[in-house]
């Protein structure tokens, strides 16, 4: 892992400057941590910003790995991360795995500050957890209010471990 002290003000540009190898990751002093990893443009065909993504083999080369995969294993603990652009073309992409950043949420399930969110399997959106409680299922805390149905970025706080998927 690669620390950096400071925090600069555009991470996305400071990430995007770096060349480094597939599972790199890099974490910041205000304690978001990101992660380097492929993505192959034909599944998922693309990633908008946003996007909660499952992280891991895929069955590309090694190479090619750890790589985003548009659904995840059910039943066994994913690592998930948040893409922090739009990526359409094979090749690098950054997620945030830790940290308070901005993330799709749906509120057709009425999202309180506090609330944990989880994700469902091959949905690119974070759902209400049930409550404020962690469970294996959660990946992330609201850290705003979301009543709308359609999926929309948010302020979330990323918990940075993996969480089983529904």
């Amino acid at each position: 892992m690669i620390y950096l002290n400071q925090t600069p003000a555009n991470k996305t540009y400071v990430l995007s400057t770096m060349n480094v190898p597939f599972g790199t990751e890099v974490a910041f002093g205000d304690g978001t941590v990101y992660q380097y990893i492929y993505q192959d443009s034909a599944s998922p065909a693309s990633v908008a910003e946003g996007d909660w993504v499952f992280i891991g083999a895929v069955g590309l080369a090694t190479a090619d790995n750890p790589a985003a995969s548009p659904a995840a294993t059910t039943a066994i603990p994913q690592n998930v991360g948040v893409a922090i652009d739009d990526y359409t073309v094979a090749g690098g992409m950054w997620v945030q795995t830790k940290g308070i950043g901005n993330a799709k949420v749906d509120g057709t399930d009425d999202v309180t500050i506090g609330d944990q969110l989880q994700l469902v399997n091959a949905a690119v959106h974070a759902v209400k957890d049930g409550g404020t409680a962690l469970t294996v299922d959660s990946v992330a805390i609201a850290l705003e209010a979301y009543t709308t149905g359609a999926a929309a970025l948010k302020s979330v706080y990323i918990h940075g471990r993996a969480a089983i998927i529904g």
